[in-house]
């Protein structure tokens, strides 16, 4: 069980980490790789987990975990903060 949700946490944080640099991407050229990243992470950390405590339809489901939440809320987190520090 455990393992379980390590693994489902390891895609979460891969498909937000990917979602956090496509949002940086978009952000502009002064977000950094490693920012978007990292943003992208917790952005989308958040977004499946709290999509996941109210119960919401996952989308692409890893234990319960949506990785299209996860990718979703990375894009966004790390959009936010790179098109603010322009």
């Amino acid at each position: 069980m455990e393992q379980d949700l390590v693994r489902a946490f390891g895609a979460v944080i891969i498909f937000a980490g990917f979602g956090g640099l496509l949002g940086g991407m978009l952000a502009g050229r002064r977000a950094g790789i490693v920012g978007s990243i990292l943003l992208g992470i917790i952005g989308g950390v958040v977004a499946a987990v709290i999509a996941e405590a109210l119960n919401a339809a996952p989308v692409v489901d890893v234990e319960g975990y949506s990785l299209l939440y996860a990718a979703g809320g990375g894009l966004v987190a790390a959009w936010i903060i790179g098109a603010s520090t322009r």
